[in-house]
């Protein structure tokens, strides 16, 4: 959320780099100490964005490691489904035809899970 510097308090963090001049000032996450906000109103830097309360509690780094979870789950359940594909097909590997067909099922399979990195 957008606030003025005048609102701004220690401790707050902020939402996205702080970029003024071209130059980033102070980094996306950074906790704005008392020395930050003075140093921001004499470059005259009105607004920062700031976190919400809910943002600045969340763990760090806990949006990477919800994807690993996700990725994880995706895998597990990707070998899954080519552990049954491969039982389907165990007892006809000598049929070019059948042999074919699985082999189309696998490259779905993987098309299908290629697309969620």
């Amino acid at each position: 959320m957008m606030l003025h510097v005048r609102e701004v308090k220690p401790g707050m963090v902020l939402q996205r780099d702080l970029v003024h001049d071209g130059k980033v000032l102070l980094k996306a996450e950074s906790h704005l100490s008392e020395a930050m906000i003075s140093v921001l109103n004499l470059r005259g830097i009105t607004h920062v964005d700031i976190m919400n309360a809910a943002e600045q509690h969340a763990a760090p780094g806990a949006d990477h490691y919800y994807k690993m979870a996700i990725n994880a789950s995706a895998d597990q359940e990707y070998q899954r489904k080519k552990e049954v594909i491969n039982k389907l097909f165990s007892s006809v590997e000598d049929d070019e035809q059948m042999h074919l067909l699985k082999y189309c099922m696998v490259r779905e399979l993987e098309e299908e899970y290629s697309d969620k990195d």
